[in-house]
Formats: C-alpha cells, structure tokens, sequence
C-alpha cells in the first residue's frame, strides 16, 4: 500500500507545481517514512533509479525536485538518494545534454537540491567536487533566481556555521576545497536584489536565505547595516509577510546575524578557541568583531523599530522564528543604554510570553532549551535596569516574570551560567521590591534554589543571593523560615551570623539588611535577642570599624530588639544588658557622627538604662 502511495505522490513533488501542493505531497512522504521508514526509502530509491533511467528533461527535474525535499524531511535518506551512483552518474553537468542547461526550470532544480544537499557534510564535499563547474557558470551567466540560487550554493558551502548557532565548523576535507568566489562578492548578489524595490517575491525570498548565511561574515555585517533600503525591506518583511514562515524566518535570521556578539569566554577558552579557528581556517586568523562596533549596529536595529514589531507580530510567528526572536533581544538588551527602549517598545511583554509553556502537552516550553536560555538572559538584562513599576501594569503581572528568572539560575543550557545566575539574580531584587507577590511567590516556588546560593562559591554570586534575601525578608514568608523556632530556622540564624563576619562589605551590607528587616517582624525580637551567637555579631559589628550603612542596620536591629513586644521582652533585654549592650553602645556613640545612628543609639541605650 505504501509503494502505491509514494508512486502516486512523488509526481506532485515537482517544484513546478504550486508550493501549498508540494507541500502537502511533502507532509504524506513525511508520513509514509514515519509509518514504516525502511520500505518507503527502499520505494524512493526504485523510482528515483527509474527516473534516472528515462534521463530526460522532465525525469531529472523531478529527481532533483524529490531528493531535495528529502533533504528537509530526513536528511539522512537525502544524503544517501543524493550518494546513489546512478544519481552522480547522471547528474553531473559533464554527463548533460546541452539544451538541458537552457532550461531554468531544470538549473534551478538542480541548484535548489544541491543547496537542500549542503545541510549534510558529506554531500557539501560532493558539491563542491562534482558540481562547482555548473554552480559558479550558473552564478555567471543565469538569470536572477538561477543567479541567486548558483550563489546560495556556493555561501553554504564555504560557511562555517550555521546562520543561527555560529556553531558548527566545517571539515578540513571541505576547506581544502575553494570555490573561486568569496561569501563577500557572493553576498553583493543577494544585497542587490535584496535592496531592489522591483524584485519579485520569489528572488527575495532566495535572496533572504542567502544573507542569512552571509551575514555570518564580518564584512558583510558591516556593509549590510549602511543599507538603508535592505534594513526597511528586513522590517517589513518580519511586519507584513506573516503569511510566508519561511520569509519571516530568513528576515529575522539577518537581523540576529546583525545583533549578534561573540561568545563571552575565560582566558583559557579564548586560547583554545582561537588555535581551533587558526586550524580549521588553514592558518587564517577569525577576525573578532570590536565590541564597540556591534553595539553601533544594534542601536541602528533597535531605532529600526525592530523590537515593536517583533512585540506586535511574535505570536504569530513559527516556532523557530521565536527562537531567532529570543536571540536578537538578548542581543539588543547587551547594552544597558538600550534596555529602557526594550522595555518601552514591549520587549519585556515579548520575552515573558516567549518563556511561556508551550500549548503542547508533551513539552515544558514552546522554544528549545538554548533558545530559552536567550530568552532568559534578555530578560534579567532588561529587567536590572529598568523600573519595575514602569513596565509592569494590571495586565502584566511581574509574578510572571519569577519562572524564567528562576529558571536561569544555574541553567544547564547556558554557555556563561555564573553571569546568567548573577544577573537573573539582580532582576529578581529589582522585582521582589516591587511588590508582595513577587517576594511570596519567589520563597514558595523557589527557596531551596536561591537558599544554596548563600554560601555560593562565586562570592559575586553570593553577594547577588544576599541582596535577594535583603528584599525577600519583606515577607513574613521569609521571616517564617528564620523564626518559626525549628532546627532549620536556628541553622539559618546561625549561617546569618556568620555571614555577618564577611569580608566584602557589599555583602556585609545585605546581610545585616536582612537582619535589620527581619528584626522588624513580631517575634524576631525575642528570637534574636537571645541569639548568642548573633548577638556577639551584631555588638563586635558596632566595635569594628565598618561602614555607615552596615553600622545604620546594626543599630536598627539591635534597637528592634529592645522595643520587641513578645512576652520575653524583659529577658531579651536582660541578655542583651549582660552581654554587654550599654557599653557598645556609649562606644558607638562616641565614634560616630552620623545624626541618624545617634538617634537610634540613643533610643537603645535609654530603654537598656531603665
């Protein structure tokens, strides 16, 4: 039943056809191969070798229009079509009939499968062995698709990676191997038609996918983002074409090509980087990008209006297009100067919605794990340095914001997962004071995670996790874990006053804030008045010569203390008195100047007095 069914269908593969047919023809070769994958190939293969048999002109167009849709359905079975003898035999240009080459429909299907062909390694250095000849004369001589096409070819396979990853890298074998025209002149094709007003849809189309790979190069990127006429045609192709995925796709594969900045790594990374990139260029350097040039480029995307349209249209983008998506704001929000603009155009809305669960019950997320890793970090990055109360409104909670936050903490998909951490971790301070919800939220679905970050060994990491706990202690859900009298609340106080004796005076400062906040809640008096431990802290604090603002938090503390209202407040206040309270305090007011600390000082001293 199934050879019947690949018998009938493959005719209407032919990329004469109209694409919603071949598309549909496509979907039940897809199916046929999912139903019982080893009978249908062995059914492709037989009349693939039939057709090549009859060797005329229609025959070949549609091996040509069949192996290169195989390619998109399972690249492996295109390969292993593509590496059938017969099928090298017969299509190689030496082996044509000359009138075959007049005809542009049988170029372009020749053009578009070996451009389907270049996913695969493999079949790259075939094209590149066997089909060089007829690509670069059809890149000469063709019309403009056949030109485009011939063009496509020859970018893929000299690129090194893949236009969204910046990945992977291709084979000594291959980069011995040189096509006499550079991704640069290539590229001047696809920009011209690109930019040209007049072209039809189908080049531009062709034309997209080729800057998608070109923009891989730095001066390609340079030169593109002076295009005032490409950059508009970018904008309403990803405003306007939302009926053609693939489009939008390569539109917004440019733009993340444009945004994009080199990858964040150590000393010891950049020198294994750097000799991986010498061997696999034969000895040419990879020129790395200033900086300070990326961040020129990505303002002029982001005063393109780039973020409200993606803002506008994302969710009726493809799934792989939110990815690119993700990835060109995590890009744009790499300047702090940019984050306000983000925001103001609906990028923090977008990104939300984009860290969403997927409407698919079987997945956890809508966008693959690096794609939300993107999502994630452009997030925080944004969310550090805007208002939280500017951005949020009744109909965006900023509760919803915690999840993907939280889920950058730690984050195995991440290439930088201590930056990661610590700015997913300064976001989180910046919402947790906004408002109850956010704090109550965070400490229900998420303290254990944040918790092991205290005594983080990345002190910057710590002193992040600290601040948190400064501004979380502003729920009694917090306070709860520290005073509710178990064990685990003991061990917490005693962690506390540890931390206390840190050295880094940032992180000295978060600490003792957390105190000062805890100390505010009605039985924190009691509980931490009789603290040992604690106490000794706080008074050798106020001896120690520490700054104003550690010293102001002492003091706060200690005076809640003595105004506890609990039923042990005469014993606090005993134990403070025998451990020394009045003294430390006539000490502290002797040394400071500050108005405010004396204040309070003296309000403590003359309740121990009484």
């Amino acid at each position: 039943m199934l050879n019947i069914i690949v018998s009938n269908v493959l005719p209407y593969v032919d990329l004469r056809h109209k694409p919603e047919i071949k598309s549909k023809s496509a979907i039940v070769l897809a199916k046929c191969l999912e139903l019982n994958l080893k009978a249908t190939q062995s059914q492709l293969t037989e009349e693939i070798e039939t057709l090549l048999v009859q060797n005329d002109l229609t025959a070949l167009i549609l091996v040509f229009s069949v192996v290169s849709t195989l390619f998109h359905i399972n690249s492996d079975i295109g390969a292993d079509l593509f590496h059938l003898p017969s099928f090298q035999a017969t299509t190689q240009q030496q082996n044509f009939k000359g009138q075959y080459l007049l005809s542009s429909q049988f170029v372009a299907a020749a053009l578009e499968c070996l451009s389907s062909a270049c996913i695969d390694k493999e079949c790259r250095i075939t094209v590149l062995k066997n089909y060089s000849n007829l690509v670069e004369e059809a890149v000469n001589n063709g019309q403009e698709r056949v030109r485009l096409l011939a063009g496509i070819v020859l970018v893929k396979v000299q690129s090194v990676s893949n236009p969204i990853t910046h990945g992977a890298t291709t084979t000594k074998k291959e980069a011995g191997i040189k096509p006499t025209q550079s991704i640069d002149s290539l590229s001047l094709i696809f920009e011209q038609t690109f930019s040209n007003e007049l072209s039809d849809a189908e080049c531009i189309s062709v034309a997209s996918e080729g800057l998608a790979y070109s923009t891989l190069e730095v001066s390609v990127r340079k030169r593109l983002i002076t295009n005032q006429r490409a950059l508009k045609r970018l904008t309403n192709i990803i405003q306007t074409q939302l009926k053609n995925p693939s489009l939008v796709y390569g539109a917004l594969s440019i733009i993340s090509n444009l945004t994009f900045y080199p990858p964040q790594l150590s000393k010891e990374q950049k020198k294994m980087w750097d000799l991986k990139t010498y061997a696999d260029k034969q000895g040419q350097k990879e020129i790395i990008e200033d900086t300070k040039l990326i961040d020129a480029r990505n303002r002029v995307i982001l005063d393109s209006k780039v973020v409200k349209i993606i803002s506008d249209n994302c969710p009726r983008y493809s799934l792989a297009s939110k990815a690119v998506c993700a990835n060109i704001l995590n890009s744009l929000s790499n300047v702090k100067s940019h984050r306000g603009i983000i925001a103001q155009d609906g990028g923090v809305a977008t990104l939300i919605y984009l860290s969403l669960p997927s409407d698919d019950k079987n997945n956890t997320t809508g966008l693959d794990a690096q794609a939300s890793c993107s999502c994630g970090s452009a997030l925080a990055k944004t969310l550090i340095s805007v208002n939280p109360a500017l951005v949020f409104t009744a109909k965006l909670s900023p509760v919803v914001a915690v999840r993907p936050l939280i889920n950058q903490i730690q984050n195995e998909a991440s290439q930088v997962p201590l930056l990661d951490t610590f700015e997913a971790l300064l976001a989180l301070t910046n919402i947790a004071s906004f408002n109850d919800s956010c704090r109550d939220t965070m400490i229900k679905t998420s303290w254990d995670k944040l918790e092991n970050l205290f005594t983080a060994s990345n002190h910057t990491v710590q002193r992040a996790s600290l601040e948190l706990l400064c501004n979380l202690m502003m729920s009694p859900f917090c306070a709860e874990k520290y005073l509710d009298g178990s064990l685990h609340a003991k061990s917490r106080l005693e962690l506390l006053a540890a931390l206390t004796d840190i050295d880094d005076q940032v992180t000295q400062r978060a600490v003792v804030g957390a105190l000062a906040m805890m100390s505010e809640w009605g039985p924190a008096g009691e509980i931490i008045g009789q603290n040992e431990k604690l106490v000794n802290c706080l008074f050798q604090m106020i001896l120690d010569d520490v700054s104003e603002e550690v010293l102001h938090r002492v003091i706060v503390t200690v005076n809640n203390m003595a105004h506890t209202s609990t039923p042990g407040k005469a014993k606090v206040i005993a134990f403070l008195r025998n451990h020394g309270a009045i003294s430390v305090i006539q000490s502290l007011m002797k040394n400071t100047k500050n108005s405010s600390i004396l204040e309070i000082a003296l309000d403590t001293v003359q309740v121990f007095a009484k």
